[in-house]
């Protein structure tokens, strides 16, 4: 499998109530984020479990900032 086929974004997106991030999917242990401005990232071993997490965050920016980001490799897709 290539970079491109590990990057490949999956069809079902959530959307979430973010001024940053537009909308979440999760697939195969990879969490995909697509902001408000257009860039997509995965987020590698992002844990099925916490997606309810996620969810329900009042916040899903700071939980990106908190609970993401510091913790998980990322590969920009678009």
């Amino acid at each position: 499998m290539n970079l491109k086929e590990l990057c490949e974004a999956p069809e079902e997106y959530y959307r979430v109530a973010s001024s940053w991030v537009d909308e979440i999917a999760w697939d195969n242990q990879d969490l995909y984020v697509r902001l408000l401005d257009g860039k997509e990232y995965v987020y590698f071993g992002f844990e099925e479990d916490k997606l309810d997490d996620f969810l329900q965050w009042q916040s899903p920016g700071q939980y990106m900032n908190y609970e993401v980001k510091p913790f998980y490799s990322y590969q920009r897709i678009r």
